[in-house]
């Protein structure tokens, strides 16, 4: 156990399987999506719209993340998410 952490479980790694976004906004409609992904924003909107995914999402919920002010992105989020 470590110090100052009663009760923490010691446990083995654990492998846990994962999903690309894109193939599933590819095979169902979302009503609600919300994305708080830490910078990745513009990347992973921009991913969708190349795929055509954005159009199953209903509505969305981001919070966005800038983190080199010398280069902003949020414009390209928005003309993203306009286009689809």
């Amino acid at each position: 156990m470590i110090d100052g952490l009663a009760g923490a479980v010691d446990a083995a790694s654990v492998e846990v399987p994962s999903l690309r976004l894109r193939d599933v906004l590819m095979n169902e409609r979302v009503d609600l999506l919300k994305l708080d992904i830490e910078g990745a924003e513009a990347a992973i909107l921009q991913h969708l719209a190349a795929s055509g995914a954005l159009q199953n999402i209903h509505a969305l919920i981001c919070e966005w993340h800038e983190w080199d002010p010398g280069a902003p992105r949020l414009h390209e989020g928005l003309s993203q998410l306009a286009g689809a």
